[in-house]
């Protein structure tokens, strides 16, 4: 295992290996399974670990080489869900030494003189540096505390760790210029925070020491059975008040070489399209593009902040390999997001902010030549288009008598393009081999899975800025093809209807159209889940239709009501460790997203049962906070409730749903109350937005 601070300094682990932690039974023992025998290890770091350390987590430990050490393995990893944390409090030190003396902390660049361990009054500094006039002092931490995405230390109440930063706000005053550098051996970090629950004292100190002028860092990290990245994070906004967003990041991992197809030229430029793609103008829209909608690293760990310094350094360079045929575009990093139905999942691919860029200026150049070409029945991904105007579409074929339908599953498209065939469709419009060259070498990039290369001979990856247009272009044969045999349809990106005007027309629509799709543009059909139906049954963007007197309407299917009932249970759970304004936040910005999509629908008789529901949820939230039976009583008599009831409801052992219906709950946290507290409801939002 190594550790890395981004641009090198590594730091290795050797002969490491794997194992099933069981138990702990002091702060520098910990039992765990290694090979079917359970080994005694050393534990490198004597916080207490709590929420990492639990039985059946797995772990990675390093082999001693020492013969006469008690014990032969250290425990320097482990598992927290999916994610693995470094916990060995040897690190931190180690990495921050190094990335100084490298030039990689640029707080800290061109320091003279670094030492370690320097003794000042009563403590020990694990650093002292010196730069021309200035001299300080730098106390590293190591945080390995994660709750919700926030980072926090300390994880113990630390008199310790007080002390050192009372010592350094000291030494402030005799014009030392010090530092607290916070590490964080965690991915996936949105920011950190001081733990005043578990730490107050620590936490007033590290506040004031802000207030000082002294210097608070933080720097977050990847861990990875092989190694470590690090990268600058923002901190609490009473600490630093600047907003801030991490992405993921994975271990790095060397650019793969493409063998070209020999179809295709890569020198051979007849229309010069590559010039476009590379224009000044293109490429500064395309950065532009890329900054805005920001999003996670690619497997280079490099997020959207540091995108401008890299182009104004290596601009010309990529430009150039690009120009040359040289450029090799990166892995992109699996990112797995649930489906509707259970257990299933929908593969992400995430490029690196640099390929992001490059796939969003030939996205620009090649969508205006392809947009001549679509169909006027495709709405997917299109300027000018959206959802609402397919499902509108599907209303006029249907007022037209067109009332059964082919609901088309086209079975993990993006996972089973023919690239070749992709390839050959592209070759027909675009004649500047080097453009078709460098989409190529994208396709068949590959892919990060779990820190492994797989090769991507199948498919477009979703996530990047070009695959929805290569996605519309192949399906765009299919669309040719349907209208060419006269038929009515709605495309929407993969997802599809062939609208007929009887059953017996649909099924033979069907069949007629299998062998084109499986044996021309070589996808595969999910012949379980595409339908012949009445446009009544069917569940196409989440809306279904309905007819009355006479017209076609629309309305939500009951799988997406379903959906959206989880998600309003998801949010008003009391196991999430929300407070009550990140609820509402969070509650505010589901329903506007929801309303707004669906707004074409006709729901308001839904929505009143909805918010109905939800405004029981939500006493309960509140019912659970009051815990304590004192707590209960105050919150009923300060909601109105006469000081019996108020006593008599606050000694209830009835069950928190069922009194969550109760007239007194009802009554002290009514409609007026709970809307006054923040909350927005589904109705009084539809009928802002509303179209009917």
């Amino acid at each position: 295992m190594s550790t890395q601070l981004i641009g090198g300094c590594k730091l290795k682990y050797s002969n490491t290996v794997r194992g099933i932690f069981i138990n702990r039974p002091n702060r520098f023992i910990a039992n765990v399974l290694i090979d079917g025998k359970v080994e005694k290890v050393h534990v490198k770091n004597t916080g207490r670990c709590k929420e990492i350390l639990t039985e059946g987590t797995t772990v990675y430990l390093q082999r001693s080489s020492d013969p006469n050490r008690k014990t032969k393995y250290s425990l320097i990893s482990a598992y927290k869900g999916s994610t693995l944390i470094n916990i060995d409090s040897q690190v931190p030190n180690e990495i921050v030494y190094s990335s100084i003396c490298s030039n990689k902390i640029s707080e800290l660049m061109n320091v003279d003189l670094l030492k370690r361990e320097v003794k000042y009054n009563n403590s020990r500094f694990d650093l002292y540096y010196e730069k021309k006039e200035q001299r300080g002092f730098i106390e590293v931490k190591g945080v390995t505390l994660e709750v919700d995405g926030i980072a926090m230390f300390p994880d113990a109440p630390t008199e310790r760790g007080t002390k050192h930063i009372l010592e350094i706000m000291d030494s402030k005053k005799e014009g030392y210029n010090n530092f607290i550098f916070f590490l964080i051996q965690i991915p996936n970090i949105k920011y950190f925070k001081p733990n005043e629950k578990m730490d107050q004292k620590f936490s007033q100190a590290l506040i004031k020491e802000k207030q000082l002028g002294i210097d608070i860092l933080a720097y977050n990290c990847n861990v990875t059975e092989d190694e470590i990245k690090h990268r600058k994070l923002q901190i609490e906004g009473y600490l630093q008040k600047v907003p801030a967003e991490q992405g993921g990041y994975v271990g790095a991992c060397a650019s793969s070489r493409i063998t070209e197809n020999n179809v295709t030229n890569a020198y051979t430029a007849t229309d010069r399209l590559l010039e476009k793609i590379l224009d000044r103008d293109n490429m500064n829209l395309a950065y532009k593009r890329v900054k805005s909608k920001k999003g996670a690293g690619g497997v280079d760990g490099m997020g959207v902040d540091e995108l401008l310094p890299y182009l104004k350094e290596y601009g010309q360079e990529l430009i150039q390999k690009i120009r040359d045929g040289k450029y090799h575009p990166n892995p992109v990093r699996r990112v797995e997001i649930p489906k509707e139905e259970k257990g299933k999942i929908r593969k992400l691919g995430i490029p690196t902010v640099v390929d992001r860029v490059v796939q969003q200026a030939i996205a620009q150049v090649l969508s205006p030549i392809f947009e001549e070409q679509f169909s006027d029945s495709s709405f997917g991904f299109r300027p000018g288009r959206s959802c609402h105007d397919a499902i509108r579409k599907c209303q006029q074929h249907a007022d037209e008598g067109y009332k059964y339908v082919v609901d088309m599953d086209l079975e993990k498209y993006f996972d089973t393009v023919n690239q070749s065939k992709l390839i050959e469709v592209l070759s027909r419009t675009i004649k500047d081999g080097r453009v078709i060259s460098l989409i190529h070498k994208y396709l068949r990039a590959g892919v990060m899975v779990a820190h492994k290369f797989e090769e991507t001979t199948l498919g477009v990856p979703q996530g990047g800025p070009l695959s929805p247009l290569l996605s519309n272009i192949m399906l765009n044969e299919l669309d040719k093809e349907l209208e060419r045999r006269g038929h009515r349809f709605v495309r929407y990106a993969d997802d599809m209807i062939i609208l007929c005007k009887s059953k017996r027309s649909a099924n033979r629509t069907l069949e007629n159209i299998l062998p084109y799709i499986e044996g021309k543009l070589f996808l595969k059909v999910n012949r379980q889940k595409t339908t012949v139906d009445y446009i009544g049954k069917v569940k196409f963007l989440g809306f279904t239709f309905y007819r009355y007197k006479g017209v076609t309407r629309v309305r939500i299917h009951p799988k997406t009501i379903t959906k959206m009932k989880n998600k309003i249970r998801e949010l008003t759970a009391r196991n999430n460790g929300w407070g009550n304004e990140y609820r509402i936040m969070k509650l505010k910005q589901f329903i506007a997203g929801w309303v707004n999509y669906f707004k074409l629908a006709d729901m308001k008789r839904l929505l009143k049962e909805i918010d109905e529901w939800m405004r029981r949820r939500i006493r309960m939230v509140y019912w659970k906070q009051w815990k304590r039976i004192k707590t209960r009583y105050k919150m009923l008599k300060h909601f109105g409730i006469d000081e019996n009831k108020a006593w008599e409801y606050a000694n209830t052992r009835k069950g928190y749903w069922r009194i969550s219906k109760s007239p007194i709950l009802s009554r002290s946290l009514d409609n007026q109350t709970i809307n006054s507290l923040g909350y927005i409801f589904f109705f009084d939002y539809y009928q802002r937005v509303c179209v009917n």
